[in-house]
């Protein structure tokens, strides 16, 4: 997959989960789901 196919993914995905939580109200994370880091090659050069 792209970077462009993934933003493409990443909009479609908000777009419906806002139109699901319109529908059905808020969806709710587990409290124990651990942090999302971004990878250290992502990282911008110091």
């Amino acid at each position: 997959m792209t970077w462009i196919e993934a933003k493409i993914v990443a909009d479609f995905l908000r777009a419906n989960i806002e139109a699901y939580e319109a529908l059905n109200g808020p969806l709710t994370l587990p409290k124990n789901l651990e942090k999302i880091t971004v990878p250290e090659t992502f990282a911008a050069a110091k």
